[in-house]
């Protein structure tokens, strides 16, 4: 009998049992080839450097146009929001704006936290955001190669150069540095006009998923048979069905085959250095557990497949809840930020503003000049059209 699911509130290890789980069989040998290519033909990098790279049933991947790609760089841009106000990674160009920084940086308190998350520890090579005051003397934007100073910043982690994606005057975007200590260790922030210093604990791991505002977890949903909306059929984003987020995003279902993201979830075999780009698939090694609406489910592959993003590949059981259910996810002991959703089919959602795909068809609606437009947008021809995104991808 499988040992009782623990809910763990604070950070520890849970019991020495093997963790609960539901295996799901795939049934077709299409979702099998599609589950063995999804851990290295979608880095979330890719998708924000003026095309997407996206999964399709071939054995290679498939580049979107920028203009296409336009709704999936705004889902990742969101996916990547939360207390963030820019993008984890952003274009092949870096793009900088000046400001005034007539003070010294300052770190908020509690302000070094996992990307998306609120915890103040982090994990030697996590994605990391840090918030604060002057933190920059303007907005700059890394170029893809791990810059240690961008716009005149640099960031230290225990005495160790931190890898720069994005500066800003109030936030700064980073990958740590790798590092065999643990415990509380010194943030060094400096600027040209002054240095602020802070603590984080550095942990084995430190697990937050990327959500699509503050609470719905982030992901796409494969769609083998081409039936997708995005990478020429290949897939949809995970969310309420509808246009909730400003982009088309649809809710799983039993027998979906999804990709969810994450960082932190700690050492991986082979062990996949900081500071350098990565495409692969490296397995974790921590124990993984994740549930959704309260039941176990065992993912087919939970792994680093890109610099510092891990990604989780499932198959959704049979009996889940209706609308947004609960999602749980441990690593080691640890758990993922709290109060996160899941978005499966046949129920509410709990979005402010959310209106259905297909509303906008209504007479109501269709009268209002702006919903009209997003009429178009229920085929893709609004976001499609919505070349500005995908343009400053590129």
């Amino acid at each position: 009998m499988a040992p009782e699911r623990r809910l763990i509130s604070t950070p520890r290890k849970p019991d020495g049992h093997d963790s609960p789980e539901i295996n799901i069989a795939l049934r077709s040998h299409s979702s099998m080839e599609t589950l063995r290519r999804c851990a290295v033909n979608w880095p979330l990098y890719a998708a924000l450097t003026g095309s997407a790279i996206v999964l399709t049933t071939t054995a290679s991947p498939v580049t979107v146009a920028a203009s296409q790609a336009a709704p999936m760089i705004r889902a990742l841009r969101r996916a990547t929001a939360g207390r963030v106000s820019r993008p984890l990674f952003a274009g092949a160009a870096s793009v900088t704006t000046q400001s005034s920084q007539p003070s010294p940086p300052i770190i908020s308190r509690g302000g070094v936290v996992p990307f998306d998350g609120t915890v103040n520890y982090i994990q030697p090579g996590e994605w990391v955001s840090i918030f604060g005051t002057h933190l920059a003397s303007g907005t700059a934007v890394w170029s893809g190669d791990f810059p240690t100073t961008l716009a005149g910043t640099s960031v230290e982690i225990n005495g160790k150069d931190a890898y720069l994606s994005f500066v800003s005057p109030t936030q700064i975007n980073l990958q740590a540095p790798d590092d065999t200590a643990r415990g509380l260790v010194t943030v060094v922030v400096r600027t040209s006009t002054g240095v602020a210093t802070s603590t984080v604990i550095l942990s084995q791991a430190s697990p937050s998923l990327k959500v699509s505002d503050a609470r719905h977890v982030s992901g796409i949903i494969l769609r083998p048979n081409g039936s997708g909306a995005f990478g020429n059929g290949a897939y949809d984003i995970l969310g309420p069905t509808g246009n909730c987020f400003g982009y088309p995003t649809v809710a799983a279902q039993a027998g979906d085959v999804l990709e969810i993201f994450g960082v932190g979830f700690g050492p991986t075999n082979p062990p996949v250095p900081a500071g350098r780009a990565f495409s692969g698939a490296a397995p974790m090694t921590e124990p993984f557990w994740l549930y959704i609406d309260g039941q176990p489910v065992k993912p087919s592959f939970v792994g680093m497949t890109s610099a510092g993003l891990y990604q989780i590949n499932l198959v959704i059981p049979p009996g889940l809840g209706q609308g947004d259910v609960p999602l749980e996810v441990y690593v080691g002991g640890l758990e993922a930020q709290g109060n996160l959703l899941f978005p499966m089919q046949g129920g509410a959602w709990q979005v402010s503003g959310c209106f259905i795909a297909g509303d906008g068809g209504d007479g109501g609606d269709g009268g209002d000049g702006g919903d009209g437009g997003d009429g178009g947008d229920g085929g893709d021809g609004g976001d499609g059209g919505d070349g500005g995104d995908g343009g400053d991808g590129g």
